[in-house]
């Protein structure tokens, strides 16, 4: 059985102990016994060390889980942490999110992130230039303190970015073929072979939730507002946040659940970046 996925938040900052009682994985002392020699271990421990010098905070964390018992303490995690003026401010922020792991299921990984303070949404940002990968070889922390920074630096772009994307308004249609290509990113999809001269295209795989289903607001300040920044939020919601119901033709309930492993959020909130940016590029 696998273990339970756990996790901690605290905007002021989440103490070590803390942080460590929940993710065990990001105290790791070696790497696991399958890594080879060539492996560049650093705890994530060491990191956040590192990163408080140049003062950057953990205030969220999470564990992914395995059936494997032996590799619980070096699995991967997500840390996300803020600039020291951002501890403590119930607002909307941005903030830097990193996964890292000690049984070589990935590279170490930074994103820049934003929080959406009404709703705890948790974006991460996934694209080419909001996103850098460092394998596990030497340099590691150097290589670290110098992308958070210069993801950091880049803050003031990105929140440009989400100022356009408020005010780029969608027709109904056009929130309806986002919010299908968010089912596609939480549920699935699958080629369907085509004779058009762009290939084949995609097709979402089987499930009872609809596009409109994905479009439904959550609270009342989310209603009525038809910018592709709030049908963004909308989607991430919708999509990793769970509690979206629907009845199948046979009268069954479902109910979507809480995407809850690092892997499962990372690429989910990735893909519906970019296709939301794709939009914003589109709708300029």
């Amino acid at each position: 059985m696998s273990a339970p996925i756990l996790t901690a938040e605290n905007i002021w900052g989440l103490p070590r102990t803390e942080l460590l009682a929940v993710c065990p994985s990001a105290g790791a002392k070696q790497a696991h016994k399958s890594r080879s020699p060539n492996f560049g271990f650093v705890s994530s421990e060491n990191l956040l060390d590192e990163l408080e010098t140049i003062g950057f905070y953990p205030t969220f964390v999470v564990q992914g889980r395995t059936k494997l018992v032996d590799r619980r303490p070096f699995t991967k995690h997500i840390i996300r942490l803020r600039a020291e003026h951002y501890l403590g401010l119930e607002t909307d922020v941005p903030d830097i999110v990193f996964t890292n792991n000690s049984d070589g299921t990935g590279a170490y990984t930074l994103f820049f992130g934003y929080i959406r303070y009404i709703c705890g949404n948790m974006l991460i940002f996934g694209d080419y230039r909001t996103m850098l990968r460092i394998p596990h070889r030497k340099n590691i922390v150097e290589r670290v303190v110098e992308g958070t920074l210069q993801l950091a630096r880049m803050s003031g772009q990105i929140i440009e970015e989400i100022n356009i994307m408020k005010q780029i308004q969608l027709s109904r249609e056009e929130q309806l073929l986002l919010a299908e290509h968010a089912l596609m990113a939480r549920f699935g999809w699958e080629q369907e072979d085509t004779e058009e001269a762009n290939g084949p295209d995609l097709r979402l795989l089987p499930t009872v939730y609809t596009a409109e289903d994905f479009l439904t607001p959550r609270r009342p300040q989310d209603e009525g507002d038809p910018s592709l920044w709030m049908t963004y939020q909308l989607l991430e919601e919708n999509a990793t946040k769970g509690g979206v119901e629907r009845e199948d033709a046979s009268g069954k309930r479902h109910v979507t659940r809480r995407i809850k492993s690092p892997s499962g959020m990372v690429n989910t909130e990735s893909l519906l970046y970019s296709l939301t940016k794709r939009f914003m590029e589109l709708k300029s």
